[in-house]
């Protein structure tokens, strides 16, 4: 049985890391329930993400990650984004 998923663009911001990346949510769910669902998860798993420094420097790119939960600053729809600082 397949569960249906909506993918969703966000950018995860760390300490030392900027992480633009797809993340799989219920259709029609907000990113905010999203999150306050993972309840003890620890990892978020996600697709095509594109890792940068801080300073806006690549690191890597990888078609699966698992995004670890206790590391986020904080985290963007990528569509909610109005401007992006230049490092």
């Amino acid at each position: 049985m397949k569960i249906e998923k909506e993918t969703k663009t966000v950018i995860a911001y760390t300490y030392n890391y900027k992480i633009k990346c797809n993340v799989f949510t219920p259709p029609g769910s907000r990113l905010s329930d999203f999150i306050g669902s993972l309840g003890q998860k620890q990892f978020i798993p996600v697709s095509n993400a594109v890792v940068s420094d801080i300073f806006g420097n690549p690191v890597c790119k990888a078609k699966f990650l698992e995004l670890n939960v206790n590391e986020i600053l904080f985290l963007i729809p990528d569509d909610d984004l109005l401007t992006e600082r230049k490092a």
